[in-house]
Parts: C-alpha cells; sequence; structure tokens
C-alpha cells in the first residue's frame, strides 16, 4: 500500500496517525496547535472523527455534550490548509 508516497509495510517504518478526535474541546485553536504538535512529535498523519450530534443520540444531556466538542465541519477547509502548511497528509 502507498499513502502519500510512502510505501506502507511490514519493511518500511511505520506511518503514525495522531488521534485529534475531539480532544480540542471545542477550541479551533487549540485544534490547530494539536496538529503542529502531532508534527512535531514525528507523527505522519492527524485524524479527526466528524459527527452531527444528532446522528448520534436523542438525549438532549448528550446531545449538548457532543455538539460542544464536536469538530464542526465548517473548520475542516482551515484545518486542511493547516495540515498542507505543517507537511501531514490529510
Amino acid at each position: 500500500m502507498i499513502i502519500a508516497n510512502r510505501v506502507i509495510d511490514k519493511f518500511h517504518s511505520p506511518f503514525v496517525v495522531a488521534e485529534i478526535s475531539s480532544n480540542h474541546g471545542g477550541d479551533y485553536e487549540t485544534c490547530l496547535k494539536m496538529i503542529k504538535s502531532a508534527k512535531d512529535c514525528g507523527c505522519d498523519a492527524v485524524k479527526f472523527q466528524a459527527y452531527l450530534p444528532e446522528h448520534i443520540t436523542l438525549d438532549e444531556k448528550l446531545l449538548k455534550t457532543y455538539d460542544k466538542y464536536k469538530t464542526p465541519l465548517d473548520w475542516f477547509g482551515g484545518l486542511f490548509g493547516e495540515y498542507a502548511y505543517v507537511n501531514h497528509t490529510f
């Protein structure tokens, strides 16, 4: 398999993916810092989970929590630019 011009198999170095998910706590600037930190730590890519809270639960308490910590879909354009800036794979 090849990802971003890198061969992925048992004979090459591992392709390391940082899981950012919702660990940014709903803060865009924190999210950008996490992308840069992942690169500084040697990660090859970062991963997010994109979801709409109403597709996960109907419980009002959970809806508020999921909504607070989601990665808003409109962030992805800017995040993609940051990936390119720090040379991650999207």
